[in-house]
Formats: C-alpha cells, sequence, structure tokens
C-alpha cells in the first residue's frame, strides 16, 4: 500500500499502519483526493484482469508443459559465440559425441532481482529457436502474475510485443505506448512506474523492424515524446525508468543488437527433455504402447532425437508416427525428416493456397515469420483466403490480431516456411526442365558458401524431396557430393551436408567406410585417409553407437528389453550385470563383430555425460577404425520370451549388413513360440554364425530355420539341447544337400 501510494502528496493521503487518512481543506478536495487514492490501488488489479481475459487459453491446453531454463554465457559459450548460425544448429547437436543439457532454473530465479545493480545493467535476455516456446513462456509468466500464483514481488508486469510496436509509426511518451497496449490503465503516470517492482516484458526482439540505436538521444521522462525505437533503447541502456526490469526474449540472430554492458542475465529456452517428449507423446498418441513405439523410432536417429525438443516439430513427429506406426506391430520403420513433413502436410496438399503458400515460402525463406495481409496479397493470397485457410490447417498458417485490429499471418513454424520452399524449387525445376543433378549441385554450392548454414535445413528437404519423388542424381554429381563432404568434415558445413546427403541414401558414405576399414586406403580417388577417419568418428557419433550396454540379470525380461531397444541396437558390447553390480560377458564366446548399420541411428549419449566438442584432429577418431562397426549382444541367459525375441528379430531385419554373430542362447526360456518368432522374421542370410543352445526350437522352429539356410551365408550353427524331433532333423538335412547352403558346422 505505501509502494501504491508513495507518490501521492502527504497533504492529500496519510498512510498509518492499516489506515488511509485522505483529507483536503474542504469536501470536494477530499472526494478528489480519495478518488485519486482509489484509482491508484485499482491499477494492478485492472493489468491482471486484463493479462487474465487475454491469456486464460493457455489453461486449456493440454500439451502445455513447463519450460526449460537455463544461464548461458554467450560469450564463452563455444556453440553461442556466434549467434548468425542456422536455428537449427543450436539445436540438432547430433554431431557432438556426447551433450548434456544445462541445468534447469526455475522462471523465479530468472526473474529475481534485489534492485541493487547497476541501472545500465538491468535488462535479462533469453534466446531461443523458433517454437521452443519463448513466447508461451512470456504469456504463462503473466498469467501466473495476473492469477497470483506467483512473481508475488512484482507490482506491474506489462507484456509487449515488438511486431506490434512496428504498427507505432507516430511519435508518443512512455505513459502512451503503454495505454496503446492497455487502454483501461486510464491513471497510469510517471509516480505509479518509477518503482521498484516494474518489469517491461518485450518479446520477440528478431521480429522488430528497426534496428535498435544505443547511441541515439537520451529520453528520461516518461512524458517525453520520442520514437518507439529510441523508448526502447532507453529503457534498455536505463535511462528511461531505471527502476524498472526488462525481460526481453528474442531468436539467437537478433540478440547482438543490445551491448553485454546492459545484459543483467542470459539465458536460454532448451526445449523438450526426454521425459517432455515422452508425455507429450503419451498426450497426443493416446496409447501409451504406441507412443512408446513412436518415440523409439524417433530415437533410431540422433539429429531426430534432438530436433524433437522444439514443441511443434514434437508435435509433427507424434502425430506423423502415430499414423504411421497404427497396424505395423514391432516393424522399425524409421522415416526421415523429409519423410516427416510430407506424411503431416499432405492433408493440406488438395488445398489451391497450398500451392499459393509454396510459392510465398520461397519467396520469403530467412525474411522473417510475420506476414502482412499486403506481403499475402504479393502471392495472390487474400485476407480472407488465409484467414479460412489458417483455420483449417492452423499447423501451416496462423492467424494472429494485434493492436487496433491488425491481422497477421504466421507459417506454423519456420521449418514449415523451409519445407515450402523447397517445394516450390523442387517443383519449379520440373516445370521448367532443368537437370535436377545440375541444379542440386548448385545448391549444395550455395550451402557450402553459406559458413553460417543459411541453407542446411531447405537443403536437407530438397535431397529428400528428390527422392520422395523417385528422381535420381547423376553419378557424377553424387560422386562430387561425397568429395565435398569429406573435404569440409571438419566443419559444421560438412556434418551439416552429410545430412542432406542421408536423405537422399541412407547408407551415405557407408560401404566407402567399410572400404577403408577393409583395405587401409581411401576409396574416393584423391581424397585423404584423414579424412575418412574424420568421417567414420563421425559417423559413429551420429549413429550414437555407445562402447556398453549392460542389462542387469534381475531385470532381464520382455519389457526391459523392449525399453532399451534402440539403446541395445547400436552398443557395440552388451552385457549382463550380475549381482553386485560387476558386469561380465557371457563365457560362451567372444563378443561378435557387425558391420555398423544405415542412417536409423538410435538415441544420443546419455544426458548425465558431459558436454565434449568435436576432436580437432583425426587423431580422436581415429584410434578404434572398428567405430564405423557394431557388435551385437549376447543375449545369452536372459529372461527374454515370446515378445523380446520378436521386436529383436523385427530390429535386426530393419538393418542393413548389420548382424554377423549372434548368440541368442535364451537359456530361461522354456517355450519354443519366441524362437519360432525369429525364425519367422529374420533374414538369416545376414549371419555367418548362430547359436540357438537351449533355445527352446521345435520342429515346427527348425522348419523356418532350414528353409534359410538355401539362401543364406551361414557357416557355424548350433543348435543343441532343443527338441527339434525327427522331423526338425529331417528339414535341416534336406537343406545340408542343396549346393547354395554353405553351413560347415552343425552343432
Amino acid at each position: 500500500m505505501e509502494r501504491v501510494l508513495a507518490r501521492v502528496p502527504w497533504s492529500h493521503c496519510i498512510v498509518y499502519l492499516d489506515d488511509l487518512l485522505i483529507h483536503a481543506a474542504d469536501f470536494d478536495g477530499t472526494l478528489s483526493n480519495l478518488w485519486e487514492g482509489y484509482l491508484r490501488m485499482d491499477l494492478p488489479d485492472h493489468l491482471k484482469t486484463t493479462l487474465r481475459n487475454r491469456y486464460q487459453h493457455l489453461n486449456e491446453e493440454f500439451s502445455l508443459l513447463p519450460p526449460r531454463l537455463c544461464f548461458r554465457n554467450f560469450k564463452q559459450d563455444n556453440i553461442l559465440r556466434d549467434l548468425k548460425q542456422h536455428e537449427f544448429r543450436y539445436v540438432d547437436k547430433s554431431y557432438l559425441p556426447k551433450w548434456s543439457p544445462f541445468k534447469t532454473v526455475p522462471l523465479s530465479d530468472i526473474l529475481s532481482c534485489d534492485c541493487e545493480h547497476d541501472c545500465s545493467k538491468r535488462t535479462v535476455i533469453t534466446l531461443g529457436v523458433s517454437g521452443v516456446g519463448k513466447t508461451t513462456t512470456v504469456q504463462t509468466c503473466a498469467l501466473e502474475w495476473a492469477e497470483e500464483r506467483a512473481y508475488h514481488n512484482i507490482h506491474f508486469m506489462f507484456p509487449l510485443t515488438f511486431w506490434e510496436l512496428n504498427l507505432l509509426k507516430d511519435e508518443l511518451n512512455l505513459v502512451e505506448l503503454l495505454q496503446i497496449f492497455y487502454p483501461e490503465l486510464k491513471e497510469l503516470d510517471a509516480s505509479s512506474l518509477n518503482e521498484d517492482g516494474v518489469w517491461l516484458v518485450l518479446d520477440g526482439l528478431d521480429e522488430y523492424n528497426s534496428q535498435l540505436n544505443f547511441d541515439c538521444p537520451a529520453v528520461s521522462d516518461v512524458s517525453q515524446a520520442s520514437t518507439v525505437d529510441i523508448l526502447v533503447t532507453n529503457l534498455i541502456r536505463g535511462t528511461l525508468l531505471p527502476k524498472s526490469h526488462i525481460w526481453i526474449t528474442t531468436r539467437y540472430s537478433a540478440a547482438t543488437q543490445i551491448p553485454d554492458v546492459h545484459i543483467l542475465k542470459e539465458t536460454e529456452i532448451q526445449g523438450f527433455n526426454d521425459e517432455q517428449k515422452m508425455e507429450y507423446f503419451s498426450n497426443t498418441i493416446g496409447d501409451d504402447d504406441l507412443a512408446n513405439k513412436a518415440m523409439d523410432h524417433v530415437r533410431m536417429s540422433r539429429s531426430l532425437d534432438f530436433l524433437c525438443q522444439i514443441p511443434p516439430i514434437c508435435a509433427m513427429m507424434a502425430k506423423t508416427l502415430k499414423d504411421h506406426l497404427q497396424g505395423k506391430g514391432l516393424v522399425i520403420d524409421p522415416l526421415s525428416l523429409t519423410q516427416i513433413y510430407i506424411r503431416y502436410l499432405s492433408p493440406t496438399e488438395a488445398s489451391n493456397t497450398f500451392a499459393k503458400l509454396k510459392k510465398l515460402a520461397q519467396h520469403r525463406m530467412g525474411k522473417g515469420n510475420v506476414m502482412s495481409e499486403d506481403e499475402l496479397l504479393q502471392s495472390d493470397i487474400s485476407a480472407l483466403e488465409a484467414s479460412a485457410f489458417s483455420k483449417a490447417f492452423p499447423f501451416v498458417l496462423r492467424e494472429e490480431m494485434g493492436l487496433s485490429n491488425t491481422t497477421v499471418f504466421r507459417f506454423g513454424h519456420s521449418s514449415i516456411e523451409e519445407f515450402l520452399a523447397a517445394c516450390f524449387e523442387l517443383d519449379t525445376m520440373k516445370t521448367l526442365k532443368k537437370s535436377i543433378s545440375n541444379c542440386c549441385k548448385e545448391l549444395v554450392d550455395k550451402a557450402i558458401g553459406s559458413p553460417e548454414g543459411k541453407f542446411d535445413i531447405f537443403l536437407r528437404f530438397i535431397f529428400g524431396l528428390i527422392k520422395e519423388h523417385c528422381l535420381e542424381l547423376s553419378d557424377s554429381v553424387l560422386l562430387w557430393i561425397e568429395e565435398m563432404i569429406l573435404a569440409n568434415i571438419r566443419s559444421r558445413t560438412g556434418s551439416s551436408l552429410f545430412h542432406c546427403y542421408r536423405e537422399y541414401d541412407s547408407c551415405a558414405l557407408m560401404d566407402g567406410c567399410i572400404l577403408f576399414l577393409q583395405h587401409g586406403s581411401p576409396p574416393i580417388r584423391g581424397s585423404a585417409p584423414e579424412d575418412w577417419k574424420w568421417m567414420i568418428g563421425l559417423l559413429r557419433t551420429f549413429e550414437g553407437i555407445r562402447d556398453k550396454f549392460e542389462l542387469d540379470v534381475a531385470e532381464s525380461s520382455d519389457e526391459k528389453l523392449l525399453g532399451e531397444l534402440p539403446l541395445l541396437l547400436r552398443s557395440k558390447k552388451a552385457m549382463l550385470v550380475a549381482e553386485g553390480g560387476e558386469a561380465a560377458l557371457p563365457p560362451d564366446g567372444p563378443v561378435a563383430s557387425a558391420k555398423a548399420p544405415d542412417g536409423t541411428a538410435t538415441s544420443a549419449a546419455s544426458e548425465d555425460s558431459e558436454a565434449a566438442p568435436l576432436p580437432d584432429g583425426p587423431a580422436a577418431a581415429a584410434p578404434d577404425y572398428e567405430a564405423a562397426l557394431a557388435a551385437f549382444p549376447w543375449l545369452s541367459k536372459c529372461d527374454i520370451e515370446e515378445m523380446g525375441c520378436y521386436s529383436v528379430a523385427i530390429s535386426l531385419m530393419g538393418s542393413h549388413n548389420f548382424l554377423q554373430e549372434l548368440d541368442f542362447s535364451l537359456k530361461e526360456m522354456n517355450r519354443g513360440e519366441g524362437a519360432n518368432e525369429v525364425f519367422e522374421t529374420f533374414k538369416t542370410n545376414l549371419l555367418t554364425k548362430l547359436r540357438l543352445d537351449n533355445c527352446g526350437v521345435t520342429q515346427d522352429g527348425c522348419a523356418e530355420l532350414a528353409a534359410g539356410l538355401y539362401e543364406c551365408k551361414l557357416t557355424e550353427l548350433d543348435l543343441s539341447d532343443n527338441d527339434i524331433k525327427d522331423e526338425g532333423m529331417k528339414s535341416l538335412c534336406n537343406a545340408l544337400a542343396s549346393p547354395s547352403c554353405t553351413l560347415e558346422r552343425l552343432s
């Protein structure tokens, strides 16, 4: 109460404990002073009512998850040092061998301030990529304050958006500016604002059309009129309202506008963690088993797993995989990034507006996400047409109302804009009957010439769309692309180009790596051995190959195996953890070696590992040349039953040139159904050695296995201690008599 009435002269009002003494020389004066005191006390309530009404919809969104904010140091952080990079580079850490998220801190810690800081350092800046939740975080914070659920130390909170500030062309003072956004605050004045506990929240600096100039004239009086950009600049540097606090959100590229001398705290929104991704999938899909299966598919690619942190992309993946996996059982059939977007946007393709949006996206790519009605008209899209499309397909185009009922439109996410631009680019190539190979080469050249990665995702979609449209690139261009990847393999440009190429060929450069490991010489003329060593190290990082997988004997079961399957499939060694905590391999033999799979990689390294940059030279990638090779686990002596066997079999069937040796001795399994499932689904021609002793194999399972011996390259087979009966042995003998059978040892 004292703070609210602090600027009221003592001759009008005196605050005494819990009492207010309103007085004046006469009745009319007393009434006037009483009204002044009432209005001052009522200002925060008016503001809270407005914010509650404006953001009430947030309480109704089931998918809204709490933001994960952290403190960062942009100058010292290698990842954030260059803030002009393409946004996906701040999210996709698949090029790093290990990555651990930063410690999450509550927003209340970020917005806390003891007001003893230097007046020039009073701005909290929060960075984040498009769609990660900056605006949602601001609105949620304002709603919680308005509902008096949090931030009780804040007296006034004024959320403002930079895109709406663009609409204010005339000079005005700060009070007038705030009253345009909050017209109900008619009694707002300098005395109300020049106090502690006042927060001005400026959302979306990257959407502001004017460049902030910190050499502009000083403005220190809230009644002094000036342009909006000058008012904002003076708020940030503390000349205007020196006791207030400023919170600015922005994408990375615009953060460099604010000098370090004015920044009090540097923060970042990290996006979803693994638990939040799983929660979002469960809420969206509505079936826990299917949600787990969909999440496993995402984790088959480290790149997709990282991109899934962004809520809109997480939504695309969840909805797409829900339809993709319906009725597919346990079949592992991962989708590429391009395939996810194609399936997600397929309901919109029949609309005439969709074709116009592709042209608009190609024209506007990189120019910001806020589109006015005039900009839409340039692509022959009326405001009425855009509004109707946005209501039907809000995930592609969103409509937003602002000051004076101004309407603007946005793409559902910046990556959707890039996908639509890539679609238009490919349509143009086909319409003009241009050489796809030559056009693709030109685009790769542009991407290499952009060290900040401006065309990373656009080119990735181009490669994926070429594949999905069954178009082919010439051998000479494919060879040139591989040479460009190797030539830039030590830079982010090389790793980004590798991601693009894998959209077209999921096994890109895999055969070359295997040949290099076998013969020690570069398979591409003119390439250096050191480049191939780097390629192998990078491939291992992309695939997320782990040195060790442990399965506790006490916990080994179908449920445990299904949950750990993505990690197991990318482990060089699998170990059973015995009682007492020691891990030991089964004594039956050495760990098997197997060729590495294609681009269907698994999730990133465990989150409790420390962040590590890519090695500075080939030495770090070279010591273990079998990095490009994986070893499938020995699964003997695990209590894994039919469903677990089936899951492993289906997973291996989806891998390319993967398994060479397998010990599948399921000592504790008393039924034969699981082993039979393996033979019915597993292509044994990928194996050279197979051990199935005491596996519960029946005569039916033996018949399935024998049928595969006619075409496989199996040289050793162990079927001891199985009840295969005479019929099973007869099936094996018939297969052994075939000239195409390569089996050399049977026990």
